[in-house]
C-alpha cells in the first residue's frame, strides 16, 4: 500500500510536523505496548519516519518512484558484479535524481567511483556521506579505502611519492571508523595492510595484532588476521614465522573436520600460488616458501591426496631446479636436452598454456634432429642416472626417447680373427669402411615418430587419458617401426 506509513498515523501525506507528533501521542494512548506490541510498534516506526525531514523525503520519494527506483537498482547490482562500473555509475545518478537522499545509493556511487578510480568523485560522494551521517563507521571505512586505492595505483616514480601522504590520509580515516566501532576488525586489518604496503612489517603485525584483539577474545574468528600475519612473515622472509602462525591458527581451531580442511585448503591454496610464482621466475626461494604453506596445509589434513601430491610436486620441483642449476651446465648433454628438462618442470605443475607447451615441444624435437643420435641417447641416460629428479619428472618421455634411440644406433660388427700376410697389409690400407646409417628420409621418419610419441605422452598425462594423445603415441611408434 502507498504511503502505508501515513495510514498507520491515520493522517495524509501532506501532513505538517506538528500534526504528525499529535497523531503519534493519541494513538499510544490509545495503543499501548503491554496491551498490543505489534501495534504499538508499527505506530513507533512510522513516527521515527515522517517525524525525521531526511527519512520522510525518502519515504516520499520511494512511494512516488519506488518500482522505477527498484528497477534501477537491481540493473546497477548486476552491472556491479560484472564490474561494469560506468554503466553502474549512469543507474544509480538515475536513481538519485528519483531519491536524492538515498545514503544506500550514494555509498553504492561511491564504491564504484573507487573502482573505476576516479578519487575525485569519489571524495566528493564520502565527503557528503561523512557530513550528513557522521556517525556511521561504513562511510568513513570506505572514505579511507579511496586513498589506500589511491595509492597502490600509482606507478609512476614521481607518483609513487606521494604514496606516504595518501597511505596516513586512509590510516586517518580507517581509524574514525574504529572509534565509532571498536569490536570490527576490518578497519584495522585494512591499516595493518597499508604497512605492508610500506614494508613496515612490525607495524604491520602490530596491527593485524589489534585486529583479533577487536572482539575481545582471540580464536578461530581471527582466522584471517593470522593468515595476514603468514603473509607478512613472507613479504619480511621469516618463513619459520608461517610455521608458528600455522601452529597458532591449529591451537584455535574447533573439533571440527569442516574447519580443519578449510585451513588446509587455505594454506595450500598460497603455497600453489607461491610455487606458481616461483616456477614462473625460476625462484627456489619463492618455491621452498610455497612449501612452508603446504607442509602446515598436510598438518590441517594430512588424509588429502590434493595437498600430498602438491607437496610432492614442489617438493619435486625444487629439487628439480637445485639440479637443474648442475645440469644446464653439464657439457655432456645436448643443449635440446637441456631444454626438454627445463620445459618438463614447467609442465608438470601445469605452470604453462597448453598451446605454449605444444610449439616448446615441437621447437626442441625439431632441434634434436640436429644432434648425433649417440649423443642424444647419452644425454637421456646421464638425465637418469645424475639427475633422477629431472628425469621423475616426465619419466615416461625420457624413457619413450631412450626407447626410440636404442635399436636404431648401428650394432658394432662382431670380432674377426686379424688377416695375415699380405691380406693384413691390404686390410691397413684404403679408406675405412663406414659404418651402416639410416637414409634421409628413414631420420625424417624417426623423428617425426619420436615427436608423435612424446607429444602423446603429454597429452595423455595433462588431459587426464587423451584419445588424441593415445593415437599420436601409437602413429608415431609406428613410424618407428616402419623404419626398421
Amino acid at each position: 500500500m502507498a504511503f502505508e506509513l501515513y495510514h498507520t498515523l491515520d493522517i495524509s501525506p501532506q501532513a505538517a510536523p506538528d500534526e504528525i507528533k499529535k497523531a503519534y501521542y493519541r494513538l499510544v494512548r490509545k495503543y499501548s505496548p503491554e496491551k498490543e506490541p505489534e501495534r504499538f510498534k508499527q505506530i513507533r516506526e512510522a513516527y521515527e519516519t515522517l517525524s525525521d525531514p531526511k527519512a520522510k523525503q525518502n519515504y516520499d520519494d520511494l512511494q512516488q518512484h519506488g518500482e522505477e527506483i527498484d528497477q534501477f537498482l537491481r540493473q546497477a547490482e548486476d552491472h556491479i558484479q560484472q564490474s561494469e562500473w560506468e554503466k553502474a555509475i549512469r543507474l544509480l545518478k538515475r536513481v538519485l535524481v528519483l531519491l536524492p537522499g538515498s545514503e544506500a545509493a550514494r555509498n553504492r556511487l561511491g564504491i564504484c567511483y573507487i573502482h573505476s578510480q576516479q578519487w575525485e568523485q569519489a571524495i566528493k560522494v564520502y565527503e557528503a556521506l561523512t557530513r550528513h551521517s557522521p556517525e556511521v563507521p561504513l562511510y568513513w571505512f570506505n572514505f579511507g579505502a579511496i586513498y589506500d586505492r589511491w595509492a597502490l595505483s600509482l606507478k609512476d616514480k614521481d607518483e609513487q611519492n606521494e604514496r606516504p601522504h595518501l597511505y596516513q590520509q586512509a590510516r586517518d580515516y580507517y581509524q574514525k571508523a574504529i572509534a565509532l566501532e571498536t569490536f570490527n576488525a576490518e578497519p584495522y586489518l585494512a591499516i595493518a595492510e597499508t604497512y605492508l604496503d610500506q614494508s613496515q612489517y612490525s607495524e604491520s603485525i602490530t596491527w593485524a595484532e589489534r585486529a583479533m584483539e577487536a572482539d575481545g577474545q582471540i580464536d578461530y574468528s581471527d582466522f584471517e588476521a593470522l593468515i595476514f600475519i603468514c603473509k607478512v612473515y613472507l613479504y619480511s622472509n621469516e618463513l619459520k614465522g608461517i610455521e608458528t602462525i600455522a601452529r597458532r591458527i591449529q591451537s584455535l581451531l574447533p573439533d571440527s573436520e569442516d574447519a580443519r580442511k578449510y585451513a588446509a585448503n587455505r594454506f595450500a591454496a598460497l603455497g600453489y600460488d607461491l610455487a606458481k610464482a616461483g616456477l614462473n621466475n625460476a625462484s627456489v626461494p619463492l618455491l621452498q616458501a610455497a612449501m612452508s604453506f603446504i607442509e602446515s596445509a598436510r598438518r590441517f589434513d594430512p588424509n588429502d591426496q590434493g595437498i600430498q601430491k602438491l607437496h610432492w610436486n614442489v617438493a619435486e620441483i625444487i629439487r628439480g631446479f637445485k639440479q637443474y642449476e648442475v645440469l644446464k651446465e653439464d657439457t655432456q648433454i645436448v643443449h635440446s636436452l637441456k631444454r626438454l628438462s627445463a620445459l618438463c618442470m614447467m609442465a608438470t605443475l601445469g605452470y604453462a598454456e597448453a598451446t605454449e607447451v605444444d610449439k616448446l615441444y615441437g621447437d626442441i624435437f625439431v632441434e634434436m634432429r640436429y644432434f648425433p643420435e649417440a649423443a642424444i641417447l647419452s644425454s637421456v641416460r646421464r638425465i637418469r642416472s645424475q639427475y633422477p629428479a629431472i628425469y621423475r619428472l616426465n619419466k615416461t618421455l625420457f624413457d619413450e626417447i631412450e626407447t626410440g634411440m636404442t635399436g636404431r644406433l648401428p650394432t658394432p660388427a662382431p670380432a674377426r680373427a686379424a688377416p695375415t700376410g699380405s691380406a693384413q697389409r691390404s686390410a691397413g690400407r684404403g679408406p675405412t669402411p663406414k659404418p651402416p646409417s639410416l637414409s634421409q628420409g628413414k631420420l625424417q621418419r624417426l623423428w617425426a615418430g619420436i615427436g608423435l610419441m612424446g607429444f602423446g605422452v603429454f597429452l595423455f598425462m595433462i588431459m587426464g587419458g587423451s584419445w588424441f594423445g593415445f593415437f599420436c603415441f601409437i602413429v608415431g611408434f609406428g613410424l618407428m617401426l616402419g623404419n626398421r
